[in-house]
């Protein structure tokens, strides 16, 4: 549940959606990071759900900390 909840973040930072570019934006950060961010999140659950890294890794790579 933990992989389709990241995955679908991702997904919507690369896609752009309107509510991610308004928050992002209301920080005051380029709307370019959602690129970066959404990359780093599907790379993240990507290896996640392969197995080839550990969860506290996969975590963090998805951008995740506990």
């Amino acid at each position: 549940m933990f992989v389709v909840t990241m995955m679908s973040a991702g997904l919507t930072y690369l896609a752009g959606a309107s509510f991610n570019v308004a928050g992002i934006t209301h920080l005051g950060y380029p709307v370019y990071l959602l690129k970066i961010l959404g990359n780093r999140q599907t790379a993240g659950w990507h290896r996640d759900l392969a197995g080839t890294v550990s969860a506290p890794e996969g975590m963090g790579l998805c951008g995740v900390y506990v």
